[in-house]
């Protein structure tokens, strides 16, 4: 009889320590059109441009596209990616092809260009409680709405 209150008494502790569950929240997550990459990842979050609603199935299936993402985010994590994007540009080059790449200011052979642009200028997040329906918006404005702020840049000895 003791040894079953005693496993009784132990599952009690263990159900007691469970912690409640994190408050997520759906935010509305992308960069602008003006961006000249089409994904990123800044602060373990992507940001897409387009994505698209898969509906249906088989020979149904409709792609309805979508400016930017859905996502859920922890309450901290949208403080990581605004510490994150302050430290990234991007930077375009013409050759045989253009291209643009995103480059973090911390690195250690990160060299100022004067093209540079900050990457957070072209991110938006907004709570999806904050829109009408961002499903069935495709062209929704996004410029007014962003994490910018100018990159910082850490300097370091060249040894």
């Amino acid at each position: 009889m003791t040894q079953i209150k005693t496993i009784a008494d132990q599952t009690e502790r263990k159900i007691r320590t469970i912690s409640e569950p994190e408050k997520v929240t759906m935010y509305h997550v992308g960069l602008n059109s003006n961006c000249p990459v089409h994904v990123v990842t800044v602060g373990g979050q992507t940001f897409p441009r387009n994505s698209e609603k898969v509906t249906g199935y088989g020979s149904e299936t409709q792609r309805d596209k979508i400016r930017g993402a859905i996502v859920e985010m922890r309450p901290g994590q949208l403080e990581e990616i605004k510490k994150s994007a302050n430290y990234k540009i991007v930077r375009s080059t013409r050759g045989r092809r253009a291209r643009a790449r995103v480059y973090d200011t911390r690195c250690r052979n990160y060299r100022p260009h004067s093209g540079d642009m900050p990457l957070s200028q072209f991110l938006y997040c907004r709570p999806v409680s904050d829109m009408e329906n961002p499903m069935k918006e495709p062209d929704l404005p996004t410029i007014d709405v962003t994490l910018a702020g100018p990159p910082k840049q850490e300097r370091r000895s060249r040894k």
